[in-house]
C-alpha cells in the first residue's frame, strides 16, 4: 500500500477550468455514442466498462444535456467499478483546497476529448473567470491525497480499501506563507509541509527511500541515470549557476553600503536579463510579461555575499512596477555558499513577499521592510519571481537604516 501527499500551488489563470466550445461535428459524435452507451446501460452490458459510463456522464455535465439520464450512468457505472480490476488499485482525496478569493475552491472531475487523448481530469477551481476578487496575501492552492494498492483483486477487498482511505484523517495547516499537512498512512503518520514560494518541500515524512544500484562498490545506477534526458541539462546548469556566484562575490561590511547590479547573479529561468538605457548598466532582470497580465511563474537571481561582521542590515532595490499586478517579488536568505545540504539549513529568511509599489514609469529605489539579520560568513541572497512584469536593476545593502540609495 502506497500513499502520497501532493501539494500544488497554482497561479490564478483567466482560462475556464473545463472547455466548452466542442465542434458541432463532436457534438454530434459524443450525443451518437451517449445513446449507445445508456441503451447498453439499460441492458446492464457486462461488456460495458466503469470508464466508458464515467466518459459520457461527464461529456453531459459539461454541456448540460440529457441530465435526467444521468442516474442511469453512474448507478450503473458503480456497479461495473467493482468488478473492473483495471480501477480497483488507486484513489484520489482533495485533502484540502484555497481559492483565488481565500475561501474553499470547488474540485470537480472533467472530461478532456483531444483528438489523441481520452482521459479524465482532476481540477480545483482556482481562477478568476468569473471576476472574482483576488487574494494576494493566500495564494490558490490544493493538497491532494493519493493512495495506491496492490491487493484489491476482489470487489469486496477494493471495498474495504475504499472505506478505509475514505475514513483515514488528514489535517492541513496554511498560511500565506506556509503548508503543513499530516494524514493518517498505511504504514503510519505522512507529513508534508512547504515554505512560500512553494517551490520545493521543506519537510517530508518519512523520508523518501533512496535506493542505490552498485556493482562491486561501482554506483552503476548513477552512470544510467546520467545518460538520461535532462539529466546531463540539469548538472550543466548546477554548474553555470556555481560559476555565476563564484565569479560576483560581493563583499559585505558594516562600515559602508554595498552596491550591486541585478545581473551580476545566477538567474535561473524563467527571469532573464534584458535591455534598458535608463537601468544602470543597461541591462535589468525581471521575469518576461505583458503590462497589467496577472501571470506569476518560477525563477529567481541569486547573489554570494560575503559578510565581513554579523549584523542587521536593510536592503533596497530599484525598481521598475508599472501597475499594481506588477509589483512584487519574494527575498530568501541562507547562510553558506551554494547549494546547500538540504532545504532547512542555515535558513536566515524563508521567502517573504516584497511588496514594491507602483513606481508610476519610473526607475525608483524601494526599501524591502524586512531586515536582514546576517551572520559573519557567505551567505546567499535570492529574489524569487511572484508578478511578472516587475523588473529590478540594482540593489544596495546597508546596516545603517537611515541611508538610502542614489540615483
Amino acid at each position: 500500500m502506497k500513499n502520497f501527499l501532493i501539494a500544488v500551488l497554482v497561479a490564478p489563470c483567466l482560462a475556464g477550468a473545463t472547455t466548452l466550445d466542442r465542434q458541432t461535428s463532436m457534438e454530434q459524435r459524443a450525443e451518437a455514442s451517449f445513446a449507445y452507451t445508456v441503451e447498453k446501460a439499460k441492458r446492464h452490458d457486462r461488456a460495458l466498462g466503469a470508464a466508458e459510463l464515467f466518459h459520457a456522464a461527464f461529456y453531459f455535465c459539461e454541456t448540460g444535456r440529457h441530465l435526467d439520464q444521468l442516474d442511469i450512468l453512474f448507478g450503473v457505472a458503480a456497479e461495473m467499478q467493482d468488478r473492473d480490476p483495471s480501477v480497483r488499485d488507486r484513489a484520489v482525496r482533495v485533502a484540502w483546497s484555497r481559492g483565488i478569493a481565500g475561501d474553499s475552491a470547488p474540485a470537480a472531475v472533467v472530461w478532456d476529448d483531444p483528438p489523441d487523448v481520452n482521459a479524465f481530469r482532476l481540477t480545483v477551481a482556482h481562477h478568476d473567470f468569473w471576476g472574482r476578487p483576488m487574494d494576494t496575501t493566500n495564494p490558490p492552492s490544493a493538497a491532494f491525497w493519493v493512495r495506491v494498492t496492490d491487493n484489491a483483486s476482489t470487489p469486496e477487498k477494493f471495498a474495504a480499501f475504499r472505506a478505509a482511505f475514505k475514513s483515514a484523517t488528514c489535517s492541513v495547516h496554511a498560511t500565506s506563507t506556509n503548508i503543513a499537512l499530516k494524514a493518517s498512512g498505511e504504514d503510519g503518520p505522512l507529513t508534508l509541509g512547504a515554505d512560500s514560494p512553494f517551490a520545493a518541500a521543506s519537510c517530508v515524512e518519512p523520508a523518501p527511500k533512496r535506493a542505490i544500484f552498485a556493482v562491486n562498490g561501482r554506483d552503476i545506477g548513477a552512470e544510467i541515470v546520467g545518460e538520461a534526458p535532462g539529466i546531463a541539462e540539469y548538472r550543466a546548469e548546477r554548474a553555470r549557476v556555481i560559476k555565476a556566484l563564484a565569479a560576483n562575490r560581493i563583499p559585505v561590511t558594516t562600515r559602508r553600503a554595498a552596491t550591486w547590479e541585478a545581473e551580476s547573479g545566477a538567474i535561473e529561468p524563467s527571469l532573464r536579463a534584458d535591455a534598458d538605457p535608463g537601468a544602470f548598466g543597461g541591462k535589468f532582470v525581471w521575469l518576461p510579461g505583458e503590462v497589467g497580465g496577472k501571470r506569476s511563474g518560477r525563477g529567481q537571481v541569486s547573489w554570494q555575499l560575503d559578510v565581513h561582521a554579523a549584523g542587521t542590515y536593510h536592503l533596497w532595490g530599484r525598481i521598475w512596477a508599472p501597475t499594481p499586478d506588477d509589483d512584487s517579488f519574494f527575498v530568501s536568505a541562507y547562510a553558506g555558499e551554494y547549494p546547500r545540504a538540504n532545504s532547512r539549513s542555515g535558513t536566515i529568511l524563508t521567502p517573504t513577499v516584497w511588496p514594491t509599489g507602483v513606481t508610476k514609469g519610473l526607475w525608483q529605489w524601494r526599501k524591502f521592510k524586512a531586515e536582514l539579520t546576517l551572520p559573519a560568513g557567505p551567505v546567499v541572497l535570492t529574489l524569487h519571481s511572484r508578478e511578472d512584469g516587475t523588473k529590478i536593476d540594482s540593489l544596495f545593502l546597508t546596516s545603517d537604516p537611515s541611508q538610502e540609495p542614489e540615483g
